[in-house]
């Protein structure tokens, strides 16, 4: 349960345009850090920050559309359907595509 609230409120607040604390009692902040202009466009161009950007817009097309219907969502997700990005990194690893179970 605690894992599920945690994702939750993370899932909210880095996916959906809400106030912080709306559709939870959790509220868990992180930011990432403050780079010069020169250094974020380096970084924003690197293949690392392609990449995550792409992750990112897989799972804005596989989650809910409304923040209310999340917590449903996440509570039906299984463990080892991929419902994380560690389960994507992976399957990556071993040459598994989005979606595909592997046995290890």
């Amino acid at each position: 349960m605690a894992l599920l609230c945690a994702t939750h409120a993370i899932v909210l607040r880095h996916f959906y345009p809400v106030p912080a604390g709306q559709h939870s009692s959790l509220c868990i902040s992180a930011h990432g850090p403050t780079f010069s202009l020169a250094v974020r466009e380096a970084v924003e161009k690197s293949p690392a920050a392609r990449k995550l950007a792409g992750l990112i817009k897989g799972w804005q097309k596989k989650l809910p559309k409304q923040p209310e219907e999340l917590w449903g969502w996440l509570a039906k997700q299984k463990a080892g359907d991929g419902a994380g990005a560690a389960g994507d990194r992976h399957r990556a690893q071993r040459g598994h595509g989005p979606g595909e179970r592997c046995g290890s």
